[in-house]
């Protein structure tokens, strides 16, 4: 009778065992596969917008395709205010901080709430020595937008974009 009851209390301890294992298997795979699921769609159907000029926007579009991660049909270079128009089905926005200083606030303007804002700002050496830098004042502003990020570095760049489309997948619909 005790053996009994010792191979009844051993079996269900395993089958405890195996259903806390089955469970913590699920609950991993649930919080990975929805992250990568929407990383999935938002590389696959996202169009990302970058405000450059010159040869900067064909070294950041370069830079993007040369990960092999996004579409290079989907990256749209904006060269001039006329070209504001192309990005409109964008929502991620890349912006060459020096290029776009003196427009930013249209671009602000031109953002959907639900887009992603990334602002490129690599140093700058003044005449004097020192760093340039984005005024307080707009920093103040940028960051009272939502969805949006200022990197100094293209690896910086690189991992804020694949957040945000991470983030922002779901406020689109995509």
């Amino acid at each position: 009778m005790f053996s009994t009851f010792l191979n009844f209390w051993s079996m269900a301890q395993d089958y405890f065992v195996a259903a806390c294992f089955l469970c913590l298997v699920w609950l991993i795979a649930k919080g990975v596969a929805r992250v990568l699921w929407k990383l999935g769609w938002g590389l696959a159907k996202r169009e990302i917008a970058i405000f450059a000029k010159n040869d900067v926007g064909g070294s950041l579009k370069k830079l993007l395709a040369d990960t092999g991660i996004f579409n290079p049909a989907s990256i749209r270079l904006i060269e001039s205010k006329m070209d504001f128009e192309l990005a409109k089905r964008a929502s991620v926005l890349i912006v060459h901080w020096w290029d776009w200083k003196e427009d930013i606030d249209a671009i602000l303007g031109y953002k959907d709430p639900a887009d992603a804002l990334l602002i490129y700002a690599p140093a700058k050496r003044k005449e004097d020595g020192t760093f340039d830098r984005i005024p307080d004042a707009t920093m103040e502003l940028l960051d009272n937008t939502r969805n949006t990020s200022v990197a100094n570095f293209r690896g910086r760049l690189l991992n804020d974009l694949i957040a945000t489309m991470i983030i922002t997948s779901q406020q689109r619909g995509n």
